[in-house]
């Protein structure tokens, strides 16, 4: 909290007689989402205050999904060891589960959807950053579509805008991202959301027995042919999310940096400086501008 009371950012705003709402982010989100962003916005030609605060309400926003996502899968979790504990001293329960009949736990069931709600609201957010980044309105592009499709649309046509002068090749490598992504991993995962959403619950999420074993079996996943523990999906997806989201909003930022600032992955040894002074964990794929690494703190230029 001393960090947050202390933030030069926070403390301009409160003497400016603006209202501040402060969230604790878990560090690596933080470090993805927003520090990331913050270091390479200042790449941007004559970037201002307002639409700095815009980045910072919308990254502020997607480390907010992200920061839901982990904690519904680390909920499920934690429902899953109790009720294992539980049912091994439920001897109804127990018995009830060997004869093959599944139980629907109704917690895990809610933790579950929550789950898929949030991967999509998600998505949704990435697309708030192209306001403060491109300009425009916010009508312009108010959700991530079927598949990213209405994203690609959307950058194909800021390509043909002169006025602009946006780079090319960059918004290229952001159209890249998103169609790489697309039918891997992304529309399946859509998919399954929008059947929880509109169609069916899950009602089918509970322990069966393993005759075979003689145990127990958690709720497992048919994902790709190959079955997993729920629980580790929804974990995995979740870090992959994260990781894609990153991702995302860098190459969109970078897509508004001149073409002759350059950028290269942080080294370790500039992440700890700069963890050191911004208070936020930066992961392995972090960009830096080659106008902002941490040496130029020291005068240099490289």
């Amino acid at each position: 909290m001393k960090e947050i009371s202390e933030s030069e950012r926070i403390q301009r705003a409160l003497n400016q007689g603006e209202s501040v709402t402060a969230v604790i982010y878990e560090p690596d989100i933080i470090g993805a989402i927003i520090g990331q962003a913050e270091l390479l916005s200042r790449g941007i030609p004559n970037i201002d205050s307002f639409r700095m605060r815009g980045i910072y309400e919308a990254t502020g926003g997607i480390a907010v999904k992200l920061s839901a996502l982990r904690y519904h899968s680390q909920r499920f979790r934690e429902l899953q060891d109790q009720r294992l504990a539980e049912l091994e001293l439920d001897s109804d329960s127990f018995e009830t589960i060997k004869r093959g009949v599944i139980i629907c736990e109704k917690e895990m069931l809610f933790e579950f959807e929550a789950f898929f709600f949030q991967i999509k609201s998600t998505l949704d957010m990435l697309v708030k950053i192209f306001v403060p980044v491109f300009g425009g309105k916010r009508s312009t592009l108010s959700t991530y579509g079927a598949d990213g499709k209405d994203v690609i649309t959307y950058l194909e046509q800021l390509k043909k805008d002169k006025k602009l002068e946006l780079p090319i090749g960059r918004l290229d490598w952001l159209i890249e991202l998103i169609q790489q992504v697309k039918d891997p991993w992304l529309k399946p995962l859509i998919a399954l959301r929008d059947t929880v959403s509109h169609y069916r619950s899950f009602i089918g999420i509970g322990f069966t027995w393993n005759a075979e074993t003689k145990e127990i079996n958690v709720p497992m996943a048919d994902v790709g042919g190959s079955v997993y523990p729920l629980v580790e999906v929804m974990k995995r997806e979740t870090e992959q999310l994260i990781d894609y989201s990153r991702e995302f909003i860098s190459r969109a930022i970078l897509c508004a940096v001149p073409p002759n600032i350059g950028f290269y992955p942080m080294s370790e040894n500039g992440k700890s400086i700069l963890q050191r002074l911004v208070g936020q964990r930066l992961v392995s794929s972090d960009l830096q501008p080659e106008f902002q690494c941490p040496a130029q703190l020291c005068g240099k230029r490289h």
